[in-house]
């Protein structure tokens, strides 16, 4: 199998997928999920993740909005504009980022990528700590990268086999070699 840089960005994707979360006590929020409003589920599945110590691939895979929310809609510059107004500190327990440099920094994360930053951004909007609204953002990248890359291959796979498979027309109008031997006969 021949490596493509692809590979090597999936490869990398999936180091920084694997890479260690936060305590639980050191993680940063833009939002607390009780406070914003979402559907039950969603709150639900926000909440598991921010309390898994160690959340791997599959839980961050297994989180999906179930339709669309209040921050769905909202383009990078709505989104940069809510993260600003959120400033360090704790409260109720909670321990809050200071919005605009944690939005800036996506920048770093995701230069050039200005969709990545939206995902990013809503899903720390909607309760999710920050390194794992990052790292929920490279894995559904990733996910879709092996989808993209896994059609590819099949299309190439199925388009080699059939013509490997093509077999040239009997002679003949119609009648296979055999059946032309018979009719000799």
């Amino acid at each position: 199998m021949v490596k493509t840089s692809f590979d090597t960005d999936a490869d990398a994707l999936t180091r920084l997928g694997n890479a260690v979360m936060p305590e639980l006590a050191e993680r940063t929020y833009l939002a607390d999920v009780r406070l914003v409003e979402l559907n039950r589920g969603v709150a639900a599945r926000i909440a598991a993740l921010n309390a898994h110590p160690s959340p791997k691939f599959k839980h961050f895979a297994e989180l999906r909005t179930a339709g669309m929310d209040q921050f769905s809609r909202m383009r990078l510059g709505a989104l940069r504009a809510l993260a600003e107004q959120v400033h360090p500190g704790v409260r109720d327990g909670i321990r809050y980022a200071d919005g605009a440099a944690w939005a800036a920094a996506l920048e770093d994360a995701f230069p050039d990528d200005t969709a990545s930053q939206e995902v990013a951004l809503r899903y720390a909007l909607r309760g999710l700590f920050l390194d794992a609204a990052i790292r929920k953002t490279r894995v559904d990248a990733e996910i879709r990268h092996n989808a993209e890359m896994g059609a590819a291959q099949y299309d190439t796979r199925f388009h080699d086999r059939a013509a490997r498979e093509q077999k040239p027309q009997p002679r003949g109008i119609g009648r296979t070699p055999v059946q032309e031997r018979r009719r000799r006969s």
